[in-house]
């Protein structure tokens, strides 16, 4: 057996390199087999202290292995739980998860006053073709980063898709949702411009569509089609514009 297991762990060192989580653990599991053997040919009748300790060594490697394999498993599932709902350049919430906070706000018994914003930014296409996609997605990031800085914590920001970004606002009125837009809009244009604290290439701009309701529809697309109704309205008049439906 002492021979069996030297074998399976030098074949297995020599074979994988040990180049993956998997294979350390399996080599850990022939050396503690390996060492439980040696120890095991020391014994006699009279001496079952070697006995305990091989086994002790076992176990330990067995536990110690098991634990492992559980505690990557467990990060595994929270790292595809976090992807499931998460844009993986920007870090920040994706369409599904949006869509499916305005339908979760919508079916609550009483809706109060709420919010939502599409954002887009202006001649990102132009920026991706001109500079390359890895200056977009540095625009990308930056926009994100300042929107981030702009609103509160508890809102919500998601990437619906490619340059658009969504916004999903409560417990606020239509004063303060306007409030909040135009500081989204100048501190992008200011922080790429004039400070330029992001390194951009050229300083951006972006485009608001907001619709804000109270409470009486619960409707998501009626809510949807007219914020892409305000951004697009927001873009005809030459972007860098905050447009308002109520609803």
């Amino acid at each position: 057996m002492v021979c069996l297991w030297a074998f399976l762990l030098f074949f297995i060192i020599m074979r994988t390199r040990l180049a993956s989580e998997l294979w350390p653990l399996i080599a850990l599991l022939c050396l503690a087999s390996l060492c439980c053997n040696l120890l095991l040919l020391t014994l006699d009748e009279y001496n079952y202290t070697i006995w305990y300790i091989s086994r002790g060594i076992e176990v330990s490697s067995k536990l110690f292995v098991v634990s492992f394999l559980i505690y990557n498993i467990f990060q595994e599932l929270q790292l595809s739980s976090k992807l499931a709902v998460h844009d993986v350049l920007t870090n920040i919430y994706n369409r599904r998860y949006f869509f499916n906070s305005v339908e979760s706000l919508l079916s609550r018994p009483v809706v109060k006053d709420f919010c939502v914003m599409l954002v887009d930014i202006n001649q990102f296409k132009r920026i991706n073709a001109q500079w390359g996609h890895r200056v977009g997605d540095k625009v990308l990031v930056s926009i994100v980063d300042i929107i981030q800085q702009s609103i509160r914590p508890d809102d919500i920001l998601a990437r619906l898709e490619g340059e658009v970004f969504g916004l999903l606002f409560t417990e606020l009125n239509s004063a303060q949702a306007k409030i909040i837009a135009d500081r989204i809009r100048k501190n992008v244009e200011l922080l790429t411009g004039f400070s330029n604290r992001y390194d951009v290439p050229e300083q951006m701009t972006i485009s608001i569509g907001t619709v804000f309701s109270t409470g009486d529809t619960r409707n998501i697309s009626l809510v949807m089609t007219e914020a892409d109704k305000a951004l697009r309205e927001a873009k005809s008049e030459g972007g860098n514009k905050v447009i308002i439906h109520h609803i």
